[in-house]
């Protein structure tokens, strides 16, 4: 088995990159052992690169290893290009956004058991190409599926907001069937993007609000008041829209909408209860 220190010019190459890297990004910093190992993965790739897909190399490995400042410098130079491979298939805002969003999770989080797709990124093009190819065939895709398939995301960030909280809302269930769940996919799609996007990476994603932080450039309590505030507003939109279907002011359904809600209040705070131990380990 070849090891990363038998690869030729390894060294060289991640000398570099990370080169031009900082020389571009002079805070944007990563562990260099952790790059060496990324880059030992795709040998055949190190080669003929020139200095500026080198630094898009670099910030793309960046953004994966949650380095602060990685993806809000990533978001200013590279969300038109994403915005565009959405518009070339479809020019609706509201398609145009939902791309985006789902592009950033694929990118950031990765498909369920996959690591994040921005890893893929190889230095071969330029880093806006391959994301604007990236968002049109998920465009392309998104514009032929059902309306099932275009629910997924919504409908995964739901199914977590619901096991935070699954003895209630099974009592829940068992009385309102499959209503509360359509009330909640709703009430998520109305959120504001990245209000929804920061409940994603959350709950989902399982990064706590320190790496959060990090990412978004905020103080961590700002990251927790925004993922509170994101909560209280789905279920308040769902407490609204079981009102005025069922016609009706339950007691019972308003008690069990409050344990809902404290159970999900309690569950984005244990990523806040992670965060002292977090800070103490290695950097992200």
């Amino acid at each position: 088995m070849t090891t990363t220190q038998e690869l030729p010019g390894l060294r060289d190459a991640v000398q570099f990159v990370t080169a031009s890297g900082m020389a571009r990004w002079p805070a944007l910093a990563v562990d260099s052992s952790s790059l060496t190992r990324h880059l030992a993965e795709t040998p055949a790739a190190l080669g003929g690169c020139s200095s500026s897909l080198a630094a898009e190399r670099y910030l793309a490995f960046a953004c994966a290893e949650r380095a602060p400042q990685a993806i809000e410098i990533f978001q200013k130079l590279y969300s038109d290009a994403i915005d565009g491979g959405a518009r070339s298939v479809n020019p609706s805002r509201d398609f145009i956004e939902d791309v985006r969003q789902r592009v950033l999770e694929l990118l950031f989080i990765g498909s369920p058991g996959g690591a994040p797709r921005i890893l893929q990124y190889k230095g071969q093009g330029p880093l806006g190409a391959w994301l604007r190819t990236t968002a049109k065939r998920l465009a392309l895709r998104l514009a032929t599926s059902d309306r099932v398939e275009r629910q997924a995301p919504e409908e995964a960030l739901a199914n977590e907001l619901a096991h935070a909280c699954d003895q209630e809302l099974a009592l829940l269930r068992a009385h309102y069937s499959e209503l509360f769940g359509e009330a909640l996919v709703s009430a998520l799609r109305e959120l504001p993007g990245q209000e929804r996007m920061l409940l994603q990476l959350s709950l989902v994603g399982g990064i706590s609000t320190v790496r959060l932080a990090k990412m978004y450039q905020l103080n961590q309590s700002t990251i927790s008041r925004q993922l509170q505030r994101a909560a209280n507003k789905t279920f308040d939109n769902v407490r609204q829209r079981l009102r005025a279907e069922l016609g009706i002011e339950s007691e019972e359904l308003e008690s069990l909408l409050t344990i809902v809600r404290s159970h999900i209040q309690l569950t984005l705070s244990c990523f806040d209860d992670m965060s002292s131990t977090e800070s103490t380990a290695s950097p992200p």
